[in-house]
């Protein structure tokens, strides 16, 4: 097989947003609250929800999935609910790998 008659597929896409938007970096003083236009869940929703809306255009036919400021354990839980499939498509082009029971 020549490189021109191999075609990779997107089917998942993982959207993991680590924004900790109310978090305040360990190094700088806080002075005084800031106001800010929303709450910070709502915040985090609303980005996640527009670049989600965003992906889709690009990629109409994958399967996505949204964290939002996840913990260290929910990430590895995606990455190996979806990445047991991801080494059948690209060796094979069969989706297949772990069944999630």
């Amino acid at each position: 097989m020549d490189k021109t008659s191999i075609t990779m597929k997107t089917g998942c896409v993982a959207l993991v947003l680590c924004l900790n938007i109310s978090v305040d970096p360990p190094d700088v003083i806080k002075i005084s609250p800031y106001p800010f236009s929303m709450a910070a869940p709502k915040a985090l929703e609303t980005i996640g929800k527009t670049l989600h809306s965003q992906y889709e255009r690009w990629q109409p036919k994958a399967r996505y999935k949204l964290q939002l400021d996840p913990t260290l354990e929910e990430t590895g839980l995606l990455v190996g609910e979806h990445g047991g499939g991801l080494w059948a498509e690209r060796t094979t082009g069969e989706r297949g790998g772990r069944q999630s029971g």
